[in-house]
């Protein structure tokens, strides 16, 4: 088939696991008789339009398709927003399935294994033709020796990117976008070198970066908080091809963006990230009062403070820390003795006003007990 695009199962080795709904067992028996242990296997993802789901269907040895052996649930689907972009290009994404006999329940049980979902789709396309080393295990970009700045990386955070492996003398280099993104260090360069010139031979692209301006060998790169690094494994694992999406990557690479109006007149817009001083950002203080419309808990940001740290040399740093104000007693309105809680702020809560109400309204009908009340007799 040459409508799949090869998803990387995992970066770096690591991958989210997804149970599937609607599990059939009946090809499962059929192919998977007498398992012991787990069997990974091709699967594709076809969007079901009815329910919103991935179908998950078997990809077999010669490419054709087999039979759908159970369902991603809508809820999951939607967290990998950039899958729509292979959907929208007319290609079925391709990712890797765990099989394994359930003898307790006596019940196969799968599950799909897919990247983070920001790092699920390449941000950008491969050269046409060009071989796709599979994915695989960490090697570091040096970046510092790259043409891209800090700010630069960080706009490409978190991504995953296809790079280009060029073989310069002894080294190997990895561009991206016509810049180079960085080098790598001496035995990664070694061993990435037999890679990049066994893919070139089997791919028939000729030598890496070699005369004739030969096709390069390509490889996914992760950028997260602007570290690089390569999710790479070697040749014989299988060389990809990865078809070009239709649909582009809209996430600006720019913190700043140039608007053209028809007048002729022009707007420049920047992200507020890069344009506001943490500093200046307004926070409540954790004894503030939090009030949510929808109903949710305090966030993270506005919580209190749980722990102290030790000052260096062993000194507690409790007494330099400000005390939260505990909740006092003050003598209640009307002078009849009683007391109710204050807030820290010295003021009454709307919880606090009601108990000091009911307080009074017992106190005033202990006090005309005897006397009839108020009611008409």
């Amino acid at each position: 088939m040459d409508r799949l695009y090869p998803l990387a199962p995992s970066v770096w080795g690591v991958g989210e696991e997804i149970g599937l709904d609607q599990v059939a067992q009946v090809p499962l028996f059929d192919e998977f008789a007498g398992l012991e242990g787990s069997a990974f296997v091709p699967v594709l993802l076809h969007p079901n339009p009815l329910n919103g789901a991935w179908s998950v269907r078997r990809l077999l040895v010669d490419g054709s398709q087999g039979r759908v052996i159970g369902e991603i649930p809508w809820s999951q689907r939607g967290r990998y927003e950039d899958m729509r972009r292979v959907e929208a290009s007319l290609l079925l994404p391709v990712t890797t399935a765990e099989i394994r006999h359930d003898a307790a329940a006596g019940l196969f049980r799968t599950t799909v294994i897919l990247p983070p979902p920001q790092l699920a789709v390449p941000r950008n396309d491969t050269a046409p033709g060009a071989a796709v080393l599979p994915p695989g295990d960490m090697v570091v970009v040096d970046t510092a020796a790259g043409e891209y700045s800090a700010e630069e990386l960080a706009a490409r955070s978190p991504g995953s990117w296809f790079v280009a492996l060029h073989e310069v003398g002894g080294a190997v280099a990895a561009t991206l976008g016509g810049k180079v993104l960085g080098g790598f260090a001496e035995a990664d360069a070694a061993q990435l070198r037999e890679f990049v010139r066994v893919a070139a031979g089997a791919g028939g692209a000729g030598g890496a970066g070699g005369a004739g301006g030969a096709m390069p060998v390509y490889a996914r790169a992760v950028l997260v908080g602007g570290m690089a690094a390569l999710n790479v494994a070697g040749p014989n694992e299988g060389l990809q091809t990865v078809p070009a999406l239709k649909v582009p990557d809209l996430t600006p690479t720019e913190p700043w963006s140039l608007v053209e109006f028809p007048d002729g007149t022009w707007a420049v817009t920047v992200e507020r990230a890069f344009v506001a001083d943490p500093g200046d950002t307004v926070r409540p203080r954790h004894t503030a009062r939090y009030v949510s419309l929808a109903g949710r808990a305090r966030p993270e940001e506005v919580a209190a403070p749980t722990e102290m740290f030790a000052l260096p040399g062993g000194a507690s740093g409790a007494a330099d820390q400000q005390a939260t104000p505990e909740p006092r007693r003050v003598p209640a309105a009307g002078g009849d003795g009683g007391d109710a809680l204050a807030g820290a702020e010295g003021y009454l809560t709307e919880v606090e006003k009601v108990r000091l109400r009911r307080q009074r309204r017992a106190a005033g009908t202990a006090g005309t007990a005897g006397t009839g009340g108020r009611h008409r007799r």
